[in-house]
Protein backbone atom coordinates (compact mmCIF):
# COMPACT_ATOMS: atom_id res chain seq x y z
CA UNK A 1 0.00 0.00 0.00
CA UNK A 2 1.63 3.15 -0.78
CA UNK A 3 0.26 6.58 0.77
CA UNK A 4 1.01 9.92 -0.69
CA UNK A 5 1.80 13.04 1.26
CA UNK A 6 1.19 16.46 -1.06
CA UNK A 7 3.88 18.92 -1.01
CA UNK A 8 2.71 22.13 -2.41
CA UNK A 9 4.35 25.74 -3.39
CA UNK A 10 3.22 28.58 -4.90
CA UNK A 11 4.08 32.74 -5.35
CA UNK A 12 7.64 31.68 -6.28
CA UNK A 13 9.42 33.09 -9.26
CA UNK A 14 8.69 31.05 -12.60
CA UNK A 15 11.30 31.39 -15.71
CA UNK A 16 12.34 29.24 -18.58
CA UNK A 17 15.72 29.31 -20.62
CA UNK A 18 18.24 27.61 -22.05
CA UNK A 19 20.42 24.60 -20.30
CA UNK A 20 23.75 25.75 -18.87
CA UNK A 21 26.44 23.97 -20.07
CA UNK A 22 27.00 21.81 -17.20
CA UNK A 23 23.28 20.77 -18.21
CA UNK A 24 23.74 20.13 -21.55
CA UNK A 25 26.72 18.03 -21.39
CA UNK A 26 24.76 15.40 -18.76
CA UNK A 27 21.59 15.57 -20.94
CA UNK A 28 23.51 14.01 -24.04
CA UNK A 29 24.75 11.30 -21.44
CA UNK A 30 21.18 10.78 -20.44
CA UNK A 31 20.10 10.80 -23.76
CA UNK A 32 23.49 8.30 -25.25
CA UNK A 33 22.27 6.21 -22.22
CA UNK A 34 18.40 6.17 -21.81
CA UNK A 35 18.53 6.79 -18.70
CA UNK A 36 17.85 9.86 -16.12
CA UNK A 37 20.74 8.84 -14.22
CA UNK A 38 19.30 9.02 -10.79
CA UNK A 39 21.34 9.95 -7.85
CA UNK A 40 20.73 9.34 -4.22
CA UNK A 41 20.33 6.18 -2.52
CA UNK A 42 18.72 4.75 0.78
CA UNK A 43 19.19 5.73 4.55
CA UNK A 44 17.58 4.69 7.90
CA UNK A 45 15.10 7.65 8.91
CA UNK A 46 16.48 9.62 11.72
CA UNK A 47 15.18 9.02 14.98
CA UNK A 48 12.46 11.10 15.74
CA UNK A 49 11.50 11.82 12.19
CA UNK A 50 8.27 11.24 10.34
CA UNK A 51 6.98 11.16 7.11
CA UNK A 52 5.44 14.80 7.75
CA UNK A 53 9.46 15.73 8.75
CA UNK A 54 10.36 14.46 5.32
CA UNK A 55 7.36 16.26 3.37
CA UNK A 56 8.88 20.28 5.13
CA UNK A 57 12.12 19.20 4.21
CA UNK A 58 10.88 18.39 0.36
CA UNK A 59 8.86 22.03 1.17
CA UNK A 60 12.17 23.33 2.48
CA UNK A 61 13.94 22.13 -0.80
CA UNK A 62 11.86 23.36 -3.40
CA UNK A 63 11.22 27.01 -2.26
CA UNK A 64 15.02 27.37 -1.41
CA UNK A 65 16.54 26.28 -4.99
CA UNK A 66 15.33 26.42 -8.46
CA UNK A 67 16.57 23.02 -9.76
CA UNK A 68 14.29 21.12 -7.43
CA UNK A 69 11.19 23.04 -9.17
CA UNK A 70 12.58 22.80 -12.58
CA UNK A 71 11.23 20.23 -15.18
CA UNK A 72 11.95 20.07 -19.55
CA UNK A 73 10.37 21.31 -22.48
CA UNK A 74 11.29 20.30 -25.87
CA UNK A 75 11.03 22.13 -29.28
CA UNK A 76 10.11 20.64 -32.34
CA UNK A 77 13.66 20.93 -33.81
CA UNK A 78 14.52 19.10 -30.59
CA UNK A 79 16.24 21.75 -28.31
CA UNK A 80 15.77 21.11 -24.53
CA UNK A 81 14.86 24.41 -22.44
CA UNK A 82 14.09 24.20 -18.66
CA UNK A 83 11.40 25.81 -17.25
CA UNK A 84 10.98 26.71 -13.62
CA UNK A 85 7.53 26.33 -12.13
CA UNK A 86 6.29 29.32 -9.52
CA UNK A 87 3.70 27.36 -8.12
CA UNK A 88 2.87 23.32 -8.40
CA UNK A 89 3.05 20.38 -6.23
CA UNK A 90 4.64 17.16 -5.40
CA UNK A 91 4.40 14.26 -2.77
CA UNK A 92 6.78 12.07 -0.30
CA UNK A 93 5.56 8.60 -0.73
CA UNK A 94 4.96 6.03 1.73
CA UNK A 95 5.30 2.44 1.63
CA UNK A 96 4.34 -0.25 3.79
CA UNK A 97 5.74 -3.42 4.24
CA UNK A 98 5.57 -6.41 5.73
CA UNK A 99 8.96 -7.77 4.45
CA UNK A 100 13.00 -6.77 5.76
CA UNK A 101 11.89 -2.82 5.11
CA UNK A 102 15.71 -2.08 4.21
CA UNK A 103 15.54 -4.90 1.08
CA UNK A 104 12.43 -3.55 0.79
CA UNK A 105 13.86 0.08 0.17
CA UNK A 106 16.39 -0.99 -1.83
CA UNK A 107 13.80 -2.54 -4.39
CA UNK A 108 12.24 0.18 -4.28
CA UNK A 109 15.50 2.61 -5.29
CA UNK A 110 16.25 0.31 -7.81
CA UNK A 111 12.96 0.33 -9.31
CA UNK A 112 13.05 4.21 -9.61
CA UNK A 113 16.44 4.21 -10.82
CA UNK A 114 15.14 1.80 -13.53
CA UNK A 115 12.35 4.24 -14.47
CA UNK A 116 13.10 7.23 -16.70
CA UNK A 117 11.68 10.76 -15.56
CA UNK A 118 8.77 12.54 -17.16
CA UNK A 119 10.69 15.50 -17.82
CA UNK A 120 7.96 17.69 -19.08
CA UNK A 121 5.64 16.78 -16.06
CA UNK A 122 7.33 15.42 -12.70
CA UNK A 123 10.23 17.23 -10.67
CA UNK A 124 13.27 16.41 -10.18
CA UNK A 125 13.15 14.76 -6.67
CA UNK A 126 11.69 11.44 -5.98
CA UNK A 127 11.17 11.16 -1.68
CA UNK A 128 9.55 8.06 -0.06
CA UNK A 129 9.52 6.57 3.17
CA UNK A 130 9.45 2.73 4.00
CA UNK A 131 7.73 1.73 7.04
CA UNK A 132 6.68 -1.44 8.83
CA UNK A 133 4.29 -2.27 11.86
CA UNK A 134 3.58 1.51 11.35
CA UNK A 135 6.89 2.39 12.25
CA UNK A 136 9.11 4.41 9.39
CA UNK A 137 12.36 2.96 8.95
CA UNK A 138 14.52 4.15 5.83
CA UNK A 139 14.10 7.39 3.57
CA UNK A 140 14.26 6.49 -0.29
CA UNK A 141 15.19 9.97 -2.21
CA UNK A 142 16.69 10.34 -6.07
CA UNK A 143 17.70 13.16 -7.75
CA UNK A 144 17.29 13.28 -11.89
CA UNK A 145 21.07 14.09 -12.38
CA UNK A 146 20.53 16.96 -14.81
CA UNK A 147 19.24 18.93 -11.44
CA UNK A 148 21.93 18.28 -9.50
CA UNK A 149 25.52 16.67 -9.09
CA UNK A 150 26.33 15.26 -5.73
CA UNK A 151 28.71 18.17 -4.11
CA UNK A 152 25.18 20.07 -5.46
CA UNK A 153 23.04 17.42 -2.87
CA UNK A 154 25.76 18.08 0.05
CA UNK A 155 24.74 21.87 -0.10
CA UNK A 156 21.67 20.89 -0.13
CA UNK A 157 22.14 18.39 3.09
CA UNK A 158 24.38 21.00 4.57
CA UNK A 159 22.06 24.00 4.45
CA UNK A 160 18.93 21.81 5.77
CA UNK A 161 20.80 20.71 8.98
CA UNK A 162 21.77 24.45 9.31
CA UNK A 163 17.85 25.41 9.54
CA UNK A 164 17.34 27.10 13.28
CA UNK A 165 16.16 23.35 15.26
CA UNK A 166 13.44 25.10 16.38
CA UNK A 167 11.75 27.34 13.71
CA UNK A 168 13.02 25.28 11.16
CA UNK A 169 13.81 28.99 9.56
CA UNK A 170 17.34 29.18 6.99
CA UNK A 171 20.01 30.15 8.60
CA UNK A 172 20.63 32.03 5.67
CA UNK A 173 19.78 32.76 2.27
CA UNK A 174 20.56 30.37 -0.18
CA UNK A 175 23.84 32.25 -1.93
CA UNK A 176 24.57 29.77 -4.55
CA UNK A 177 23.23 31.08 -8.04
CA UNK A 178 20.57 29.63 -9.84
CA UNK A 179 20.55 27.89 -13.04
CA UNK A 180 18.90 29.92 -15.21
CA UNK A 181 21.06 32.75 -14.10
CA UNK A 182 24.27 31.18 -15.05
CA UNK A 183 22.59 30.35 -18.42
CA UNK A 184 22.36 33.47 -18.98
CA UNK A 185 25.41 34.51 -18.11
CA UNK A 186 26.70 31.92 -20.59
CA UNK A 187 24.65 33.41 -23.24
CA UNK A 188 27.32 36.18 -23.05
CA UNK A 189 30.24 37.28 -25.00
CA UNK A 190 32.33 36.75 -21.94
CA UNK A 191 31.05 33.56 -21.68
CA UNK A 192 31.94 33.67 -26.07
CA UNK A 193 35.32 34.35 -25.09
CA UNK A 194 35.71 31.86 -22.34
CA UNK A 195 34.91 28.84 -24.90
CA UNK A 196 37.26 30.29 -27.44
CA UNK A 197 39.90 30.42 -25.30
CA UNK A 198 38.85 26.46 -24.93
CA UNK A 199 38.07 25.85 -27.94
CA UNK A 200 42.45 26.51 -29.08
CA UNK A 201 43.17 24.38 -26.24
CA UNK A 202 41.57 21.85 -27.45
CA UNK A 203 42.51 22.37 -30.70
CA UNK A 204 46.26 21.88 -30.44
CA UNK A 205 45.99 19.10 -28.84
CA UNK A 206 43.26 17.35 -30.92
CA UNK A 207 45.42 17.73 -34.14
CA UNK A 208 48.24 16.07 -32.32
CA UNK A 209 46.95 13.20 -30.89
CA UNK A 210 47.12 9.79 -32.54
CA UNK A 211 43.24 9.55 -33.72
CA UNK A 212 42.86 5.74 -32.85
CA UNK A 213 43.89 4.74 -28.75
CA UNK A 214 42.01 1.27 -28.37
CA UNK A 215 41.49 -1.14 -31.11
CA UNK A 216 38.94 -3.77 -31.06
CA UNK A 217 39.96 -7.24 -29.51
CA UNK A 218 40.19 -10.46 -31.72
CA UNK A 219 37.76 -12.17 -29.95
CA UNK A 220 34.90 -10.39 -27.97
CA UNK A 221 32.86 -12.06 -25.34
CA UNK A 222 29.18 -12.99 -26.36
CA UNK A 223 26.86 -11.53 -23.77
CA UNK A 224 28.21 -8.69 -20.83
CA UNK A 225 29.81 -6.44 -22.78
CA UNK A 226 30.49 -3.84 -20.21
CA UNK A 227 31.72 -4.83 -17.02
CA UNK A 228 32.76 -3.30 -14.07
CA UNK A 229 35.61 -3.93 -11.29
CA UNK A 230 35.89 -2.50 -8.51
CA UNK A 231 39.59 -2.58 -6.32
CA UNK A 232 41.22 -1.34 -3.09
CA UNK A 233 44.63 -0.75 -1.79
CA UNK A 234 46.04 0.68 1.27
CA UNK A 235 49.50 0.31 0.01
CA UNK A 236 48.44 3.02 -2.80
CA UNK A 237 47.13 5.58 -0.68
CA UNK A 238 50.67 5.20 1.55
CA UNK A 239 52.41 5.98 -1.54
CA UNK A 240 50.17 8.63 -1.92
CA UNK A 241 51.18 10.21 1.32
CA UNK A 242 54.74 9.91 0.56
CA UNK A 243 54.64 11.49 -2.47
CA UNK A 244 52.49 14.03 -1.41
CA UNK A 245 54.78 14.67 1.90
CA UNK A 246 58.27 14.32 -0.27
CA UNK A 247 57.24 16.84 -3.07
CA UNK A 248 54.91 19.13 -1.32
CA UNK A 249 52.36 18.06 -4.52
CA UNK A 250 48.52 17.35 -4.33
CA UNK A 251 48.03 13.60 -4.86
CA UNK A 252 45.42 14.07 -7.77
CA UNK A 253 48.22 14.37 -10.25
CA UNK A 254 49.93 11.36 -8.76
CA UNK A 255 46.93 9.20 -9.45
CA UNK A 256 46.52 10.43 -12.99
CA UNK A 257 50.22 9.68 -13.61
CA UNK A 258 49.75 6.31 -12.44
CA UNK A 259 46.43 6.08 -14.72
CA UNK A 260 49.11 7.40 -17.66
CA UNK A 261 51.65 4.63 -16.87
CA UNK A 262 50.04 2.22 -16.15
CA UNK A 263 47.90 2.33 -19.26
CA UNK A 264 51.01 2.88 -21.15
CA UNK A 265 52.74 -0.22 -19.81
CA UNK A 266 49.87 -2.28 -20.50
CA UNK A 267 48.38 -1.09 -24.40
CA UNK A 268 52.03 0.45 -25.41
CA UNK A 269 50.53 4.22 -26.60
CA UNK A 270 51.82 6.87 -25.97
CA UNK A 271 51.34 10.00 -25.37
CA UNK A 272 48.47 8.92 -22.79
CA UNK A 273 45.15 11.13 -23.54
CA UNK A 274 42.36 11.46 -21.20
CA UNK A 275 39.20 12.91 -20.97
CA UNK A 276 39.30 14.07 -16.87
CA UNK A 277 35.48 14.87 -15.36
CA UNK A 278 36.20 19.23 -14.18
CA UNK A 279 33.99 20.40 -11.05
CA UNK A 280 33.84 23.70 -11.96
CA UNK A 281 32.86 24.88 -8.87
CA UNK A 282 36.26 26.24 -8.27
CA UNK A 283 35.12 28.82 -10.20
CA UNK A 284 34.31 32.30 -8.58
CA UNK A 285 30.49 32.00 -7.53
CA UNK A 286 29.49 28.29 -8.51
CA UNK A 287 30.72 26.52 -5.28
CA UNK A 288 27.23 25.97 -3.83
CA UNK A 289 25.33 26.25 -6.92
CA UNK A 290 22.84 23.03 -6.90
CA UNK A 291 23.13 22.40 -10.57
CA UNK A 292 25.13 19.53 -12.17
CA UNK A 293 28.33 21.88 -12.87
CA UNK A 294 31.42 18.65 -14.31
CA UNK A 295 32.52 19.09 -17.84
CA UNK A 296 34.80 17.18 -19.93
CA UNK A 297 38.76 18.54 -19.58
CA UNK A 298 41.54 17.16 -21.89
CA UNK A 299 44.43 15.79 -20.45
CA UNK A 300 47.75 14.83 -22.64
CA UNK A 301 50.66 13.28 -21.21
CA UNK A 302 53.87 12.07 -22.96
CA UNK A 303 54.75 9.67 -20.58
CA UNK A 304 57.57 8.12 -22.98
CA UNK A 305 61.75 7.60 -21.62
CA UNK A 306 61.39 9.30 -18.72
CA UNK A 307 61.11 9.11 -14.97
CA UNK A 308 58.38 8.67 -12.44
CA UNK A 309 59.13 11.97 -11.02
CA UNK A 310 58.76 13.78 -14.45
CA UNK A 311 55.57 12.07 -14.99
CA UNK A 312 53.97 13.15 -12.20
CA UNK A 313 55.48 16.54 -12.86
CA UNK A 314 53.97 16.45 -16.47
CA UNK A 315 50.76 15.45 -15.24
CA UNK A 316 50.72 18.19 -12.65
CA UNK A 317 50.63 20.39 -15.36
CA UNK A 318 48.63 18.60 -17.86
CA UNK A 319 45.50 18.48 -14.79
CA UNK A 320 45.75 22.36 -14.54
CA UNK A 321 45.34 23.33 -18.53
CA UNK A 322 42.68 20.37 -18.33
CA UNK A 323 40.41 21.96 -15.72
CA UNK A 324 41.42 25.63 -16.99
CA UNK A 325 39.83 24.59 -20.33
CA UNK A 326 37.45 22.29 -19.03
CA UNK A 327 34.65 25.35 -19.10
CA UNK A 328 33.16 25.75 -22.46
CA UNK A 329 29.73 25.78 -24.30
CA UNK A 330 29.90 21.61 -25.39
CA UNK A 331 28.30 22.77 -28.86
CA UNK A 332 31.60 24.50 -29.96
CA UNK A 333 33.70 21.47 -29.05
CA UNK A 334 31.28 19.42 -31.45
CA UNK A 335 31.37 21.89 -34.26
CA UNK A 336 35.19 21.75 -33.01
CA UNK A 337 35.56 17.74 -32.79
CA UNK A 338 33.63 17.22 -36.19
CA UNK A 339 35.78 19.71 -38.32
CA UNK A 340 38.76 17.88 -37.38
CA UNK A 341 37.44 14.34 -37.44
CA UNK A 342 36.95 15.56 -41.30
CA UNK A 343 39.80 16.99 -41.66
CA UNK A 344 42.42 14.27 -40.48
CA UNK A 345 40.00 11.89 -42.43
CA UNK A 346 38.81 9.66 -38.86
CA UNK A 347 37.39 9.84 -35.99
CA UNK A 348 39.50 11.19 -33.12
CA UNK A 349 39.02 8.40 -30.20
CA UNK A 350 38.17 10.10 -27.04
CA UNK A 351 36.76 7.60 -25.02
CA UNK A 352 38.65 7.07 -22.10
CA UNK A 353 37.72 9.12 -19.38
CA UNK A 354 39.31 9.74 -15.64
CA UNK A 355 37.27 10.92 -12.48
CA UNK A 356 38.56 11.47 -9.42
CA UNK A 357 35.80 11.45 -6.97
CA UNK A 358 37.21 12.38 -3.76
CA UNK A 359 36.13 15.38 -3.82
CA UNK A 360 37.01 19.28 -4.23
CA UNK A 361 39.78 18.77 -1.44
CA UNK A 362 41.60 15.78 -1.15
CA UNK A 363 43.00 14.72 2.28
CA UNK A 364 45.81 16.89 3.51
CA UNK A 365 49.03 15.36 3.50
CA UNK A 366 50.89 14.33 6.41
CA UNK A 367 53.59 15.94 8.63
CA UNK A 368 55.62 12.64 8.28
CA UNK A 369 55.58 10.32 5.73
CA UNK A 370 54.43 6.22 5.39
CA UNK A 371 57.81 4.38 5.44
CA UNK A 372 58.88 2.02 2.71
CA UNK A 373 58.72 -0.93 4.44
CA UNK A 374 55.10 0.13 5.46
CA UNK A 375 53.86 0.37 1.77
CA UNK A 376 55.81 -2.78 0.85
CA UNK A 377 54.41 -4.70 3.47
CA UNK A 378 50.54 -3.11 2.49
CA UNK A 379 50.60 -4.46 -0.56
CA UNK A 380 49.67 -7.82 0.54
CA UNK A 381 46.59 -6.21 1.95
CA UNK A 382 45.37 -5.17 -2.39
CA UNK A 383 42.07 -7.41 -3.28
CA UNK A 384 39.32 -7.06 -5.70
CA UNK A 385 35.74 -5.70 -4.04
CA UNK A 386 33.27 -7.33 -6.97
CA UNK A 387 33.07 -7.49 -10.16
CA UNK A 388 29.38 -6.60 -12.02
CA UNK A 389 28.31 -6.53 -15.07
CA UNK A 390 27.08 -2.86 -15.91
CA UNK A 391 23.86 -2.49 -17.86
CA UNK A 392 24.68 1.11 -19.27
CA UNK A 393 27.76 2.06 -20.53
CA UNK A 394 28.55 4.85 -23.16
CA UNK A 395 32.78 4.96 -23.40
CA UNK A 396 35.71 2.61 -24.11
CA UNK A 397 37.28 2.71 -20.31
CA UNK A 398 36.65 5.12 -17.31
CA UNK A 399 38.76 4.87 -14.17
CA UNK A 400 37.22 6.23 -11.11
CA UNK A 401 39.37 6.96 -7.65
CA UNK A 402 37.74 7.29 -4.18
CA UNK A 403 39.28 7.60 -1.09
CA UNK A 404 37.04 5.20 1.65
CA UNK A 405 38.38 4.02 4.69
CA UNK A 406 42.08 4.43 4.26
CA UNK A 407 42.58 3.23 1.28
CA UNK A 408 41.82 4.08 -2.73
CA UNK A 409 39.54 2.46 -4.36
CA UNK A 410 39.83 2.47 -8.02
CA UNK A 411 36.38 1.79 -9.90
CA UNK A 412 37.09 0.97 -13.52
CA UNK A 413 34.29 0.40 -16.02
CA UNK A 414 35.22 -1.45 -19.76
CA UNK A 415 33.55 -2.25 -23.44
CA UNK A 416 34.94 -5.46 -23.18
CA UNK A 417 34.82 -5.07 -26.97
CA UNK A 418 37.99 -2.96 -26.62
CA UNK A 419 39.10 -3.81 -23.19
CA UNK A 420 39.35 -7.65 -22.22
CA UNK A 421 38.40 -7.91 -18.41
CA UNK A 422 41.97 -9.46 -17.36
CA UNK A 423 43.16 -6.88 -19.17
CA UNK A 424 41.27 -4.26 -16.67
CA UNK A 425 42.17 -6.64 -14.07
CA UNK A 426 46.06 -6.03 -15.11
CA UNK A 427 45.80 -2.11 -15.51
CA UNK A 428 44.87 -1.68 -11.64
CA UNK A 429 47.58 -3.64 -10.66
CA UNK A 430 49.88 -1.76 -12.91
CA UNK A 431 48.52 1.42 -11.81
CA UNK A 432 49.17 0.58 -8.59
CA UNK A 433 52.59 -0.75 -8.77
CA UNK A 434 53.70 2.76 -10.57
CA UNK A 435 52.45 4.46 -7.63
CA UNK A 436 54.45 2.36 -5.16
CA UNK A 437 57.64 2.65 -7.40
CA UNK A 438 57.35 6.52 -7.50
CA UNK A 439 57.22 6.25 -3.88
CA UNK A 440 60.01 4.60 -3.67
CA UNK A 441 62.22 5.78 -6.00
CA UNK A 442 60.92 9.25 -7.87
CA UNK A 443 64.14 8.67 -10.48
CA UNK A 444 62.96 5.00 -11.77
CA UNK A 445 61.66 4.73 -15.16
CA UNK A 446 58.18 5.07 -16.27
CA UNK A 447 59.64 1.76 -18.25
CA UNK A 448 57.25 3.18 -21.34
CA UNK A 449 59.41 3.26 -24.85
CA UNK A 450 59.03 5.32 -27.76
CA UNK A 451 59.00 2.01 -29.43
CA UNK A 452 56.58 0.16 -27.83
CA UNK A 453 53.24 -0.05 -30.10
CA UNK A 454 51.61 2.78 -30.07
CA UNK A 455 54.61 4.87 -28.75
Amino acid sequence: MVERIVVSFSDLSSAAGPLTWGQQQLWRAMVEMDSSLGIGGVVPMPAGHTPQDKAEELRFFLHRYQALRTRLAFGPDGEVTQVVAGSGETWVEVHDTDDDPQKAAEALFAQWRATKYDYEHEFPMRLAVMRKDGVATHVIAMLCHIAADAVGVGTMLRELHERDPVTLEPKAPHMGIQPLELASWQQSPAAKRHTDSAMRYWDTHLRAIPTIRFPAVASPPASGRFQQICWKSRAMLLALQAISVRDQVDTGPVLLAAAAVGLARLTGANPYVAQTIVNNRFRPGLSDMVSPLNQNGLCVIDVADITLGSAIDRARKASINSAKFAYYDPRARDELLNRINAERGERLDLAHFVNDRRGMAPSAPLDLPPAPEEIIAALGETSLLWEAELRLFNEKLMVNFDEINGEIQVTAEADTHYFALDDLKELMSKMEAVTVEAALDPAASTAVSRHMAGG
